[in-house]
Parts: C-alpha cells; sequence; structure tokens
C-alpha cells in the first residue's frame, strides 16, 4: 500500500554536536494508526514536531526526510498542509487553546483560512462536531473560554477543533496524559471513531505500550 507519511532516516538536534534523534525511519498508511511508544525524553515528541515544521527553537532536522502524500516536506510548503493534510492534538490542550479567545473564534480560524465557508456555515459547522464529540450546548461552548470546561472537555474541543478540516493524518501527542484513567479511555474511543469517520490516519505518540496495543493497527 501507498504510504501517506514516510520518514526515512531523520536525525533532530542542535549543532554541533547535540543529537535528540538519531535516523528514525517508519512508513504510515492511509487510514491507518502506528504509536511511537517509548520513556520520556526519546524524542517521540520532538520526530513527531518535526514532521510538521514545529520543532522547538534551539532544535531542527539535520538530516533525512519526511515525504507526505507524495510532497517532500520542507518549511516552505508546511503552512498551508497545517489543518487540511496534517492536524496536531497536543499532551494539554491549555498549551494550544489561547485563554484570552473564545472558544468560537479559535475554532472558526481554520476554517476560515483553509475554506471558503460564510460565517454561518462555519459557526454551524462547529457547532455540529462540538455535538459529535459529546458538548451538551455547543452553542455555548462556542461563547465560552477554554478555562471553563475541564481537562477532559477541553481536549474534546481540541480535537473537535482538529477534526473540523478532515486532516489526512491526525499527529496525537500524549493526549490522554493529563486526564485520569476514565476520561483517557473515552478520549481515546472519540479520537479512533472521529478518525475511522474520516479515514484520516493516526500517528500516537505515548510513553505507555498499554494504550498502543489496545488501539487497532491495521488500516480500517
Amino acid at each position: 500500500m501507498t504510504s501517506l507519511l514516510s520518514v526515512d532516516r531523520m536525525r533532530i538536534g542542535a549543532k554541533p554536536d547535540f543529537i535528540a534523534v538519531q535516523d528514525v525511519s517508519f512508513d504510515l498508511a492511509p487510514g491507518e494508526i502506528l504509536a511511537l511508544v517509548g520513556e520520556s525524553g526519546s524524542g517521540k515528541t520532538a520526530t513527531a514536531r518535526a514532521v510538521i515544521g514545529l520543532l522547538p527553537p534551539g532544535l531542527a532536522m539535520l538530516g533525512g526526510s519526511v515525504t507526505f502524500d507524495g510532497t517532500a516536506l520542507h518549511p516552505g510548503n508546511l503552512r498551508p498542509l497545517r489543518g487540511p493534510g496534517i492536524g496536531m492534538v497536543f499532551q494539554e490542550p491549555m498549551t494550544s487553546l489561547n485563554p484570552a479567545l473564545p472558544i468560537g473564534v479559535q475554532m472558526a480560524e481554520g476554517l476560515a483560512l483553509h475554506t471558503k465557508l460564510r460565517a454561518a456555515e462555519i459557526t454551524s459547522a462547529c457547532q455540529a462536531m462540538l455535538a459529535r464529540v459529546g458538548i451538551a450546548d455547543p452553542a455555548a461552548c462556542l461563547r465560552a473560554f477554554p478555562h471553563e470546561f475541564s481537562g477532559g472537555m477541553r481536549q474534546r474541543i481540541m480535537l473537535a477543533s482538529v477534526m473540523l478540516l478532515r486532516p489526512k493524518l491526525l499527529i496525537a501527542d500524549e493526549p490522554t496524559t493529563a486526564l485520569d484513567t476514565l476520561t483517557q479511555a473515552e478520549v481515546l474511543d472519540l479520537m479512533v471513531a472521529l478518525t475511522r469517520e474520516q479515514g484520516s490516519a493516526v500517528l500516537l505518540i505515548t510513553h505507555t505500550s498499554a494504550w498502543s496495543r489496545a488501539m487497532p493497527t491495521a488500516p480500517w
């Protein structure tokens, strides 16, 4: 099967001699789930961030290549791919959600940038996706601010924001670490259901093999 994402001999570090990730290679097919499992500090998150071009200051991809949907990725072509091509859910949604802006403003941004939907259509799409992820009052949610929700609800909102654009690939970086065990299972089940509905591939970053064993690994 043709790869959706191909990482070949990726090296990440800081010149002149610090190497954080050494010669990582893997392939991910459309609709497939792949888990990168390892202890803290092993380079999992750096690998995922390098794919989407979001490495922190001081780190850089020093070698290797990343190919997505047949195109070699580089800084110049990543921006239009973020959202409709590759979406990312981070470990703690409060690092992704702006505490000063209502949920509705933040959810609408991606649709406004990447689609030709009108304002009313964007609002309707946001409400529908919030309802899909289990938000009881989507209209009120759009008016609310991130701090008004629990960690589990914020992660549902973040997942809704990312999946609104129907990405071909979802990168989920430890998406349940900050949640209690029951909420972890609920969020993972929801993530699997949404990606299955949309046919998205998933790159799951986790430090525990228990979650990776519970996830389906074959294409849908």
